[in-house]
């Protein structure tokens, strides 16, 4: 830090070199929720000052059963909130999502040499404090943000007919409803197959509620 290098006292030139950016804040950008394999959840990283990236940056995430998941930088550089998409994974759950310990966030590579996050500047030479605070607790991803990971297999919880108990005779068309416990996308024609006597029949898809 200097005093000044300028010699005119009413216009002083101001160095500082104090201001090293840290991180303080991770958010996440995509609504709380729960999420499900093959969701993108977008997540903000913030400093303290503008930082410039180079490489690809990473964050690992504590996503359960000793697996962990990767949010990879997207974009940012040049100001002070850098963004990662995570994807998610079979196998991958999570009540509260958030990131594994304070070294979570890595500067990762630049092609074969390391990357980095600096502190912006004509020639950007300090690096950042990519140091996070403990999981959980105040500017943490989960003590910010309510992000929920289920990839558990959706599985049918009810099935019933609209139509009224009584006698059906041929070409009557009955409609049979299936709920399961977590949304669901159709492609294709699933059916079930019916017990009506000596021949069984298929009841098909229609339409998805």
């Amino acid at each position: 830090l200097s005093s000044g290098i300028s010699v005119d006292p009413q216009n002083p030139v101001i160095i500082d070199t104090s201001k090293k950016p840290n991180v303080t804040e991770v958010v996440s950008l995509t609504e709380n929720g729960i999420y499900a394999p093959g969701d993108t959840i977008q997540i903000c990283v913030k400093f303290s000052e503008v930082v410039i990236v180079s490489g690809v940056p990473f964050l690992s995430l504590d996503v359960g059963q000793g697996e962990i998941g990767i949010a990879e930088f997207v974009s940012g550089s040049g100001t002070r909130d850098l963004i990662f998409n995570y994807i998610i994974e079979e196998k991958h759950i999570s009540l509260d999502l958030d990131y594994v310990d304070i070294h979570s966030l890595q500067v990762g590579k630049d092609g074969v040499f390391e990357g980095s996050i600096k502190h912006a500047s004509t020639v950007p030479i300090v690096d950042a404090n990519i140091q996070l605070v403990n999981p959980g607790k105040p500017g943490s991803l989960a003590a910010s943000s309510d992000i929920m990971v289920d990839s558990r297999e959706p599985y049918v919880i009810s099935l019933w007919s609209l139509q009224s108990r009584g006698k059906y005779c041929v070409n009557d068309i009955i409609s049979i409803n299936i709920q399961f416990s977590a949304p669901i996308t159709v492609s294709g024609e699933p059916s079930i197959l019916l017990e009506t006597g000596l021949i069984d029949r298929y009841a098909t898809f229609v339409a998805q509620l």
